[in-house]
C-alpha cells in the first residue's frame, strides 16, 4: 500500500480513476487537480507487512484506521499503528500510538493489541487496546486523546482485569483477556472482550464503568462451542444501523447477529456468514455501513491486510457490494484486462524476475489474481492469446509530464500505454516496456495542458512474452507549475441527433464556441461512431455560430459531427454530436427482395460476397476508404445477380493498401453496407 505524504506532488484516489479533473474555469491561484492510478483498492498493509486487530473511525470527511503491527522479518516492529486516509485506499502515516517497551509497565511490557476507539461523552476520545505482560497475560488498558494524534494513558497502572469467579484469567500465566470493543449507553460503558468462562467455554465477557476505571463484572454476553477444545471467540463488536443492534465476532468464521439491543439474549438469536477473513468490524458509514477485514494471503509468507467492502444493507443478512474492479476505465475491446487489477507480484510468486509493483495491486495483462485467495491460485496467469485495450474516463491535463512505472513487451504499436488527445483523437506520448521488473518512465507534456485526453492501455498481442504491466501511472507538476491554459468550450445545436440526412443535401450546422482566450481555427470532423476514426475534415470559419454543410454522397452510416476549437493558448476544446444517420432507407424489407452484402476471410485476405434483388435496374458495388473516397467500383449487376471474389486493387490498379475499408452495393433505393480490413 503506498504511503503517500509528499507535498510537491498532488494525488487523489478513488478507485481505480483518481482526481477527477474539473471542466470548469480555474481560479487565478494554480489548484491543479492531477489524475492518477495507483491500481489499489480499498486496503491497508503491504506485501511484507502483517496487520492484525484494528478500528476505523470517520471524523470530518477522514479516516483514521488503528491497526495492530506484527513482527515480520521486513518489519520487526511490534506497536499500535495510526494511518489517514480520504477513500481507504491511499493512506498517510501517522505517528505510532503506543508500543510495547521493557520500560514500560509490566502489565503491557511485551505486546499491545487490538486497538478500539470510541467517542468520549464530554469531547474527545478513549482507545481500549490489550496488553501482554511478561508472563503472557493479557489486560486491557486505555487512552484518552483530544485529537486522535496525540494519545495519553488512563489509570495506567490499574488495567482491566476479567472477574476470575467468572472467567478463566489469571495474573500468574497465559489467559485471554482481549479484543476490547466499548459501547456508552445512558452514562455507562459497556465492554465487550475476548474471554473464557470459568469452565473453559469461548465467550464474549461483558463488564460496566462509569468511568473505565471501576468496573462491575457481568456473564458474559455469548458464549459458543464445546469447552477447552474449541477456539477462542476473538473480536468482538457491535454496530447500531437501522433501528438494530449488531453483534459481530469471529471463531470458525466471520459471524454476525442481529437483535434489538445490547443486553439482547444472544445465545439463543441465531447468526449468519460475514465474509470471510478475520478481526471483522462494522462501522456505520452514513446511510451504509462500511465491513472490515483481516486477510491472508497465503502468496506472500502469510503476511496479512485489512480489507475495506461496503455492505448492501437493503436486506439481511448482508452482502458486500461488488466493486467495479476498472473503475474510471472502460474496456473498449478483448479480455486481456478481465479480472484487472491483480493482486502481489505473480512473477515473483512463479520463480521468475519479479515485477517489483509498489503497492498490493497492479494492472497487467498477464496476470490473473484479484483476490489474495481461493479460487485464484498463487502466480495465476491469464495466457498469452488474451489481447485487449482500455481506455480511461476523458480529463483535462493539468500537469506537464506524465509518469508510469512499466515492464512487459517492447512493442510501441500494439503493447503501450498512450495519452491521447480526444479532439483530434491524435498521441501526446507513449511508453511501452522492455523489461520483466516494472520500470519508471515519464514524458513531458507540457504543451498539451488544458486539453481533454485519456489514457488507454493496450495489449494486442498474442506472442510468448507479449504482455503489458502497469504501475503508479498519472499526471505529474512542475514545482510552481501554474494553471494550465482553459480549453474553448463547444456546444452543438444541430444536428441534435437523431436526423436522416440526405446525401448530397445540404445541412446547417449550428454550435457555438465561448471562453478559452482568442480561437485560431475551427475544425469539424465527420466520424464514425462504431470505428472512432476521422472521415472527413472540414475548416469552419472563426467566430461562425453556423455553416451550410452538404452531407457526403458517402456509405450509408450513422455518424458523429465533432467540432474542434484552437485557441491561442495551445488549449484545444472540442464537442462530438449525438449520433445522425445519413441517407439510411427506410420501410424497405431489404432482406425479402433478396439483397446480400457479406465478407468472409481467407489467406488470399478479404472476400466479398453478395447478390442484388431481382429488379431491373442496376446494382453497384463501391468500396470507400476511411476518409469517404471511392476507391475501386468492381461490380455490377442486375436482376438478381451475385458475385463472389478477393479484392485486391483498386480502380487506379493499385494494390489496395492494408487498412479498413467499407463497401457499399446500392440498387435504385435500396443499399447494403459492411466493413472489412484489407489485411495483405
Amino acid at each position: 500500500m503506498r504511503l503517500f505524504a509528499n507535498a510537491g506532488i498532488l494525488f487523489f484516489a478513488c478507485g481505480l480513476a483518481v482526481a477527477v479533473a474539473a471542466f470548469s474555469p480555474r481560479p487565478a491561484v494554480a489548484v491543479l487537480s492531477l489524475q492518477s492510478w495507483t491500481f489499489e483498492r480499498p486496503s491497508y498493509g503491504a506485501l511484507t507487512r502483517n496487520i492484525a486487530d484494528h478500528y476505523l473511525v470517520k471524523q470530518n470527511g477522514l479516516w483514521h484506521l488503528f491497526y495492530t503491527n506484527l513482527s515480520m522479518p521486513a518489519d520487526s516492529a511490534q506497536y499500535i499503528g495510526h494511518a489517514v486516509s480520504t477513500d481507504l485506499i491511499n493512506w498517510t502515516e501517522h505517528a505510532p500510538v503506543i508500543a510495547a517497551s521493557v520500560d514500560a509497565p509490566d502489565w503491557r511490557s511485551q505486546a499491545v493489541w487490538a486497538p478500539m476507539v470510541a467517542s468520549l461523552p464530554g469531547g474527545g476520545w478513549v482507545m481500549a487496546f490489550t496488553g501482554v505482560s511478561s508472563v503472557s497475560t493479557q489486560r486491557i488498558g486505555f487512552l484518552t486523546s483530544n485529537d486522535l494524534e496525540a494519545w495519553t494513558p488512563l489509570a495506567d497502572s490499574l488495567p482491566f482485569e476479567p472477574d476470575s469467579n467468572r472467567y478463566a484469567w489469571t495474573a500468574t500465566g497465559y489467559s485471554s483477556a482481549r479484543d476490547p470493543h466499548l459501547v456508552y449507553q445512558n452514562g455507562t460503558w459497556h465492554m465487550l472482550y475476548c474471554v473464557r468462562r470459568i469452565d473453559g467455554l469461548p465467550a464474549i465477557g461483558h463488564a460496566e464503568s462509569a468511568d473505565l476505571v471501576n468496573w462491575t463484572h457481568d456473564d458474559p454476553l455469548l458464549t459458543q462451542g464445546s469447552g477447552w477444545l474449541s477456539p477462542d471467540i476473538e473480536s468482538p463488536g457491535v454496530a447500531f444501523f437501522g433501528g438494530k443492534t449488531y453483534l459481530y465476532w469471529a471463531q470458525y468464521a466471520n459471524s454476525v447477529a442481529q437483535g434489538d439491543s445490547l443486553l439482547d439474549d444472544w445465545i439463543n438469536i441465531p447468526s449468519t456468514a460475514l465474509p470471510a477473513g478475520s478481526a471483522p468490524e462494522l462501522i456505520p458509514n452514513g446511510n451504509g455501513l462500511e465491513m472490515s477485514r483481516r486477510r491472508l494471503s497465503l502468496c506472500n509468507t502469510f503476511q496479512t491486510f485489512i480489507w475495506f467492502d461496503s455492505l448492501d444493507t437493503s436486506t439481511y443478512p448482508f452482502k458486500v457490494i461488488a466493486p467495479n474492479p476498472l473503475a474510471g476505465f472502460t474496456v473498449l475491446s478483448g479480455d486481456a484486462f478481465v479480472g484487472q487489477p491483480s493482486f502481489g507480484d505473480g512473477q515473483a510468486d512463479r520463480g521468475e524476475v519479479p515485477a517489483d509493483p509498489s503497492g498490493m495491486y497492479w494492472m497487467s495483462s498477464r496476470e490473473f489474481v484479484p483476490e489474495p485467495s481461493s479460487p485464484y491460485t498463487c502466480g495465476e496467469e491469464h495466457g498469452p492469446e488474451k489481447t485487449g485495450l482500455i481506455a480511461s474516463d476523458p480529463f483535462l491535463l493539468d500537469g506537464d509530464s506524465l509518469a508510469v512505472e512499466i515492464q512487459g513487451a517492447n512493442a510501441p504499436d500494439s503493447a503501450y500505454v498512450q495519452l491521447r488527445d480526444e479532439c483530434t483523437q491524435t498521441t501526446i506520448t507513449r511508453f511501452t516496456g522492455g523489461s520483466d521488473m516494472l520500470t519508471p518512465m515519464s514524458a513531458y507534456v507540457g504543451n498539451a495542458r488544458g486539453r481533454t485526453v485519456t489514457v488507454r492501455i493496450a495489449d494486442q498481442l498474442t506472442r510468448p512474452g507479449g504482455w503489458i504491466g502497469v504501475d503508479n501511472l498519472g499526471e505529474r507538476a512542475s514545482a510552481g507549475l501554474g494553471n494550465p491554459p482553459t480549453p474553448p468550450t463547444v456546444t452543438w445545436t444541430a444536428p441534435a441527433g437523431g436526423e436522416n440526412l440526405q446525401r448530397n443535401r445540404a445541412f446547417r450546422i449550428r454550435y457555438t464556441v465561448s471562453g478559452g482566450g482568442t480561437v485560431d481555427s475551427l475544425v469539424l470532423y465527420l466520424t464514425d461512431p462504431a470505428a472512432s476514426v476521422l472521415l472527413r475534415q472540414i475548416k469552419l470559419t472563426v467566430g461562425s455560430t453556423n455553416t451550410n454543410w452538404n452531407a457526403p454522397d458517402t456509405l450509408l452510416y450513422a455518424a458523429r459531427l465533432r467540432i474542434v476549437a484552437y485557441a491561442h493558448s495551445g488549449a484545444w476544446g472540442c464537442a462530438t454530436s449525438n449520433s445522425f444517420a445519413i441517407g439510411a432507407s427506410t420501410g424497405v424489407d431489404v432482406g425479402a427482395l433478396g439483397g446480400l452484402l457479406r465478407v468472409s476471410y481467407d489467406a488470399s485476405g478479404a472476400r466479398l460476397e453478395g447478390r442484388v434483388a431481382a429488379l431491373p435496374e442496376e446494382g453497384v458495388l463501391e468500396i470507400y476508404d476511411l476518409r469517404g473516397r471511392r476507391v475501386a467500383t468492381p461490380w455490377r449487376g442486375h436482376d438478381g445477380q451475385s458475385f463472389a471474389f478477393t479484392l485486391a486493387r483498386g480502380d487506379d490498379g493499385r494494390r489496395l493498401a492494408p487498412g479498413l475499408y467499407f463497401a457499399r452495393l446500392r440498387q435504385a433505393d435500396l443499399v447494403w453496407q459492411t466493413k472489412f480490413v484489407q489485411f495483405r
